[in-house]
């Protein structure tokens, strides 16, 4: 990604999405500041409580509970915005502890931070109070607007008003040779997507 921001002028970066689990949240703050910089403020920064059990697995990561990714999502949401906007951050969570931490430079803006996901109790209600842009999951594309829904009904519950979270969908996509090809790779396509 950064190879492409060095080359590229206009476009948006982003990712879809980073797993909280895999970096602790005051080293990708510095990451993404640094980021934002050679893009000239050109990332979306997509930030997930994590889910696919392999890829923990494989890289040898703990798999906490979906409640401790999920505390450990909206701690690690708080370190982002705090080490992006404020001069020496400290803060204290169940999970992550900074200690007058220093973040320089400064991002070019504070990026967007895009949440992904659809559970209805928790993590919607993380995306009203932290995210910019909120993207439905592919297997909750046909509930859209349910999940849009409850988003709205989380952005009224802590005073946020809707219209400044921006929707995605994600959407399943394959690529065959021909229609006939693509029609068969789509069975194991959903496969991956709803299971995984």
């Amino acid at each position: 990604m950064t190879a492409v921001a060095a080359i590229t002028r206009r476009i948006e970066l982003g990712f879809l999405v980073l797993c909280n689990s895999y970096r602790p949240p005051a080293l990708l703050a510095k990451m993404a500041a640094a980021f934002d910089d050679i893009s000239q403020g050109r990332l979306i920064l997509g930030y997930g409580a994590g889910w696919f059990v392999q890829e923990y697995e494989a890289y040898g990561y703990e798999y906490p509970s979906m409640r401790t990714r999920l505390e450990q999502l909206e701690e690690g949401l708080e370190i982002l915005k705090r080490m992006w906007t404020e001069e020496a951050p400290s803060f204290a969570g169940k999970h992550f502890k900074i200690d007058s931490v220093i973040c320089e430079p400064k991002p070019v803006r504070r990026p967007p931070i895009l949440v992904g996901g659809g559970g209805e109790k928790v993590l919607l209600r993380i995306a009203a109070e932290h995210a910019d842009i909120w993207n439905n999951l592919a297997v909750n594309q046909g509930k859209l607007v349910q999940k849009r829904d409850v988003l709205r009904r989380h952005c009224d519950a802590v005073g946020r008003d809707f219209a400044e979270i921006a929707l995605s969908q994600q959407t399943i996509v394959v690529i065959g040779a021909d229609e006939s090809e693509g029609h068969a790779m789509m069975p194991a396509a959903r496969q991956r997507t709803y299971t995984e």
